[in-house]
């Protein structure tokens, strides 16, 4: 425990079973102040920011029994986002026979236990404004819900914090339920300096005792089977996860767990930040070292293996899904975004390969969702997307070469839902047969 005397010793932590006691609760938002306020890196702090279309005020009135859905209309402020898995049954949303009801006002008791939890939380950081998906996007107007997924990036990267429902199978379950924590065996402990005091022990599952640290057990949770939920977590400047067995918070300097791990850096990020003290270090320029670190293309074929075995709830979805962060993409790098795959890599995109044919994994879309050069117009495994130049000491020759390519997108988002698309190329052209063996 942090008042005991090993504290500063040992960096292992108790977990209580109860997220809601004042400890677990002081210590998750002791982590978003001290890294909006002590850490170096420049997108740890974060201000007021643009307010989304739409918000729900959680401090609407004198009432605690009372929210409202806001339309700040272009004002500033602080808000926090939520991350979270919709359930099968979608059982609180905004729609257009609702809206105007809803920005009347909205009764917490009415609210899924997530999103009551969501509130709470959002109160406690003492930032007035909260969004969520499902009530701040209409879901049945079309357009409405085109234009707003369209705006992902901003509304994840502008957030004040993301707070993730990682461990919860649906918006029932709530983000603040009791966890269950290891059995601690206490006993007595002198280091070789003198001091003393109680240690609290516990066995290490032989599965987890291979991993790192215990953030590995994130990959197991419900909200990371969730398609949407990877842009959310790779936009999000600051993530607290509330996990099955503990929270985590993960921001652009580090990743901590409550039982006391801390990983240095980000999971991802599309540049490595080049820190001044590196330029002096290396004896390099900033443009050099950002050039070496750059790692555009590569970065997007990895977090589309993360992609693939997540679950949509719509077969459409699969490319919006991304939109937010081909959007990033795009800004950062200049590069051309062209259904799922990059401009300037697009021949090293095209030899991507469907892998779960004999295993009945792989199958097509209910519906034309993208060109079928596309990894996006199949469900299932794929492999070697973008294999061909990534492997250094290797020489390519280039017999292939892309004269052209268009993608018309079906709606206003240029990043989503694809219409039509066609590659015009010139390369040699190799005569095959089908081979009857299996």
């Amino acid at each position: 425990l942090e008042d005991e005397p090993l504290s500063s010793c040992i960096r292992g932590r108790v977990i209580q079973d109860d997220p809601t006691s004042e400890q677990t609760l002081r210590r998750a938002l002791n982590w978003v102040d001290e890294c909006n306020t002590a850490h170096a890196h420049t997108r740890c702090s974060i201000g007021d920011a643009a307010l989304p279309l739409r918000v729900l005020d959680v401090d609407y009135g004198s009432a605690p029994s009372r929210i409202r859905l806001y339309e700040p209309n272009g004002a500033r402020g602080k808000y926090i986002a939520l991350s979270h898995v919709w359930g099968d049954i979608r059982q609180f949303t905004t729609t257009r026979s609702n809206i105007a009801t809803h920005l009347q006002g909205i009764s917490f008791e009415a609210l899924p236990k997530t999103f009551q939890d969501a509130v709470f939380l959002t109160r406690r950081l003492s930032i007035q404004y909260l969004w969520i998906d499902s009530l701040c996007i209409c879901q049945d107007d079309g357009p409405d819900w085109e234009r707003e997924s369209a705006k992902m990036a901003q509304i994840y990267q502008n957030a004040y914090l993301t707070i993730a429902a990682t461990g919860s199978k649906h918006d029932s379950h709530g983000l603040l339920a009791n966890r269950s924590p290891p059995e601690y065996v206490d006993f007595s402990m002198t280091m070789k300096n003198g001091r003393h005091g109680e240690v609290h022990a516990f066995l290490l599952p032989l599965e987890d005792a291979a991993h790192a640290s215990s953030y590995c057990s994130l990959r197991e949770d419900p909200l990371s089977s969730r398609g949407w939920a990877l842009q959310e977590r790779f936009l999000a400047s600051r993530i607290l996860h509330f996990a099955t067995k503990q929270m985590f918070f993960e921001c652009y300097c580090h990743m901590l767990s409550e039982d006391g791990f801390r990983v240095q850096g980000r999971f991802n990020s599309i540049h490595e930040d080049v820190h001044p003290s590196q330029v002096k270090q290396e004896g390099s320029s900033l443009s050099t070292l950002k050039a070496r670190q750059y790692r555009g293309p590569w970065l997007w074929y990895s977090l589309l293996y993360s992609y693939y075995p997540r679950n949509l709830s719509k077969s459409s979805d699969k490319l919006p899904a991304l939109s937010g962060i081909a959007r990033t993409f795009e800004e950062k790098t200049g590069d051309k975004y062209v259904a799922g795959l990059w401009r300037s890599q697009l021949i090293e995109g095209l030899i991507w390969q469907a892998t779960g044919i004999q295993s009945g994994k792989m199958k097509a879309p209910p519906e034309y969702r993208a060109p079928s050069w596309s990894w996006a117009s199949i469900d299932g495994p794929f492999g070697n997307l973008g294999l061909a130049k990534k492997d250094d000491g290797t020489d390519w020759i280039d017999i292939a070469i892309i004269i052209d390519c268009h993608v018309e997108p079906k709606g206003e988002n240029p990043y989503g839902e694809v219409k039509s698309g066609w590659i015009q190329m010139k390369a040699p052209i190799e005569p095959l047969s089908r081979s009857e063996e299996k």
